[in-house]
C-alpha cells in the first residue's frame, strides 16, 4: 500500500520523464547527506537513478506476489528492493524509514524447502467454539483495518474526489487508532524551499550567541551540512514544520524550551535577554542554481531578563 499510493501521489513528468525529482529532492539540504550532495555533481546519474526508483516501487508489488516464477523473482526483487532503501538512507537523513523498509521486504526472502513430514499419528489441537470465534472476530477487525485504512489512501490522491466515499465524518477511528497516513513521498515533486533556521540571542553582558548551534557565534553563512545541524528525525520534523505557515504559532513553545534550556545551564551574567526564530530561505531553481537568500523572522522572544 506504501508503494502503490506513493507512486499515485508522484509527478509522472518530474519522476520519470524528465528524471529530475532526485535533483531537487537533493536539493533540500535539510535532508542531504554529504553522500547525496556528492551524487548532485553525476547529473546522467542520477536521473537514471531517478527513473529506476519509481519504477522499482510502481511494479514492486506485482512482482513480489506473482503467482509464477515466484521465488526467482523474489531472490532477485527483495535484494534490489533492500539496496533502493538502503541508498535512499545513505543520500538523506530519512531517520528509521530505510531500515524499518528493508526489514518489512525480510518475508518475501524465498525459504528453503521445507522437509518432508514424518509419518505418524497426528496430534490432536483441540479447537474449541470460543478459539474459533476470537480468530474470526480479530481476522474480521483487521480486515476492516485494512479497508479502512486503504479508502483513507484512496481519499489523499484525490480529496475532492473521494471525500464523498470516505467523508471527514469517518476520521475519529484513524485517530484514535493510529491508523491516520499519508504517504507523499516528495511528491508530487520535491520541495523547491529550503533553508536553515538561525536563532540569534543577545545575552544580559551584551554578547550575542546562536541558540540553534548551542551558543556559537552567529553566522548567517550557510552551514556545510545543514541537515546535520538536527539531532535525529524527530527534532528535524519537528522544527520543518515550525518554517511552515499554518504552525508559526508553536514556535513560542519551542522558544519558551530554548529560554530554559539555555538560562538554567548559564551564570546570571549569560542569560537571555531577547532572541529571534530565523529561517534563512533558500528556493532551489533548476541547474544547481538557487534564488537570492531570504531572511524570515518565525518568532520574537524576550526572556525574564528583558528590561524595555
Amino acid at each position: 500500500m506504501i508503494y502503490a499510493f506513493s507512486v499515485a501521489l508522484k509527478s509522472y513528468t518530474v519522476w520519470l520523464e524528465s528524471g529530475t525529482a532526485g535533483y531537487y529532492a537533493l536539493m533540500i539540504d535539510q535532508f542531504a547527506t554529504p553522500a547525496g550532495k556528492k551524487l548532485l555533481a553525476c547529473p546522467e546519474l542520477l536521473s537514471a537513478l531517478t527513473r529506476a526508483a519509481y519504477l522499482l516501487e510502481a511494479g514492486c508489488v506485482a512482482a513480489a506476489l506473482s503467482p509464477v516464477g515466484t521465488r526467482h523473482i523474489r531472490r532477485v526483487l527483495v535484494p534490489v528492493m533492500m539496496c533502493l532503501h538502503l541508498g535512499f538512507g545513505l543520500c538523506m537523513e530519512l531517520g528509521l524509514f530505510s531500515l524499518v523498509m528493508c526489514t518489512a521486504w525480510i518475508p518475501f526472502l524465498p525459504g528453503r524447502n521445507r522437509p518432508a513430514a514424518v509419518s505418524g499419528p497426528p496430534t490432536a489441537v483441540p479447537a474449541g467454539t470460543g478459539t474459533r470465534a476470537a480468530r474470526t472476530a480479530a481476522g474480521t477487525v483487521v480486515l476492516l483495518c485494512l479497508a479502512y485504512v486503504y479508502l483513507w489512501n484512496l481519499r489523499t490522491t484525490d480529496f475532492d474526489r473521494y471525500e464523498k466515499m470516505f467523508p471527514r465524518a469517518w476520521n475519529a477511528p484513524a485517530r484514535l487508532l493510529g491508523l491516520s497516513q499519508h504517504w507523499k513521498l516528495f511528491a508530487p515533486h520535491p520541495s523547491l524551499n529550503d533553508g536553515w533556521l538561525v536563532i540569534p540571542a543577545t545575552l544580559v553582558d551584551g554578547s550575542k550567541v546562536d541558540l540553534f548551534r548551542g551558543g556559537l557565534p552567529v553566522d548567517w553563512n550557510k552551514p556545510e551540512t545543514v541537515s546535520a545541524l538536527y539531532p535525529n528525525q524527530r527534532w528535524r520534523k519537528y522544527l520543518m514544520n515550525l518554517q511552515k505557515e499554518r504552525h508559526r504559532r508553536h514556535c513560542q513553545t519551542y522558544a519558551q524550551h530554548l529560554t530554559r534550556q539555555w538560562n538554567d545551564a548559564q551564570p546570571a551574567g549569560r542569560q537571555l535577554v531577547r532572541f529571534s526564530i530565523v529561517l534563512v530561505r533558500e528556493r532551489t531553481l533548476d541547474g544547481g542554481r538557487t534564488a537570492p537568500l531570504e531572511y524570515d523572522e518565525l518568532w520574537r522572544h524576550f526572556g525574564p531578563a528583558y528590561a524595555p
